[in-house]
């Protein structure tokens, strides 16, 4: 396990291990972000749009202020969600505290809001043993705020961040360290390997997705991440979840949805269904009304 290193540090490993696996490993299509609204102008003045830098753990503080201008909508119980937001928030502030920065309590607790969400919806029905929720990986993870609470409450779970954009990659090194003492970085130690007895964080760049074990998730995430791909790579997202989820496994997408928001141009929900996921849970919210980002549970068939 390694702490976090400098800013400098990391994004220049980052940068070296994409150039050393880039031949075999890392074509353009699988490295870069389809942004369209990124390159139209239409985000807000302080949205980082050159994700390639990387500026330290002060980058995390902007990361989080981006909540500001999300509503913060719930429609779940809150005798559930209340618990799950209270100690999300304490440890995102210990995990700040530790890096020597901070946040507005509001906005840490617009987060907190979201992780007990993510945390609960894949949870809120029952379910057999063997469909436990203690194997995730988080594509496209953010700065790494699904391993929040899965750490926290699932004992021995095993969470894999994986990403191919510096300024997230970065961020999630820095964010998982802090979090969990420590986390197994393909980018920091040049290896990676994943067994039954694997527990902890660890992070690998997408571009080595050939280092995931077939069959071995339960859980994998996709919060807001799908449709900002190009369509050649959300296409490989969901063939490559397909192949690293176990019989029974759980894709959690949570998003905007095709209508509103998806620059990759996919249909997505028609493409994962002839890649044999069928959807157990949509709840019929009204995004941005009800929620912020339509949740949707979709199953790996067990046989």
């Amino acid at each position: 396990m390694s702490l976090p290193r400098s800013k400098a540090a990391i994004l220049e490993r980052f940068g070296d291990r994409l150039q050393a696996d880039r031949a075999k490993h890392a074509p353009d299509w699988l490295v870069g972000w389809h942004y369209q609204q990124v390159r139209a102008g239409k985000y807000p003045a302080d949205y980082p749009q050159d994700f390639t830098r990387y500026e330290g753990p002060a980058d995390l503080v902007r990361w989080f202020n981006w909540g500001r201008g999300a509503p913060v909508l719930n429609y779940l119980p809150l005798d559930r969600l209340k618990p799950l937001i209270e100690q999300a928030e304490a440890r995102d502030r210990s995990v700040l505290e530790r890096l020597g920065i901070g946040v507005e309590p509001p906005v840490l607790r617009a987060f907190a809001l979201l992780d007990a969400q993510d945390y609960l919806f894949p949870r809120l029905y029952p379910r057999p043993e063997r469909h436990r929720l203690r194997r995730v990986l988080d594509f496209g993870a953010g700065f790494g705020r699904q391993a929040n609470l899965l750490l926290a409450l699932e004992p021995g779970a095993t969470y894999v961040a994986m990403d191919a954009i510096a300024l997230p990659y970065c961020l999630q090194h820095v964010y998982l360290g802090a979090l969990a003492g420590g986390l197994a970085d393909y980018v920091e130690e040049g290896r990676f390997a994943l067994d039954d007895t694997a527990t902890g964080c660890h992070h690998l760049p997408t571009w080595r997705h050939d280092l995931l074990p077939d069959g071995y998730f339960d859980l994998a995430i996709c919060s807001q991440v799908l449709p900002e791909l190009s369509p050649l790579l959300a296409v490989f997202v969901v063939e490559l979840l397909r192949r690293v989820l176990r019989p029974g496994g759980v894709l959690y997408i949570r998003d905007h949805g095709a209508v509103d928001w998806n620059p990759s141009g996919i249909e997505l929900a028609r493409y994962l269904e002839a890649s044999g996921f069928w959807l157990e849970f949509r709840p019929m919210l009204r995004d941005r009304v009800d929620l912020h980002g339509l949740p949707r549970i979709w199953r790996k068939p067990e046989a």
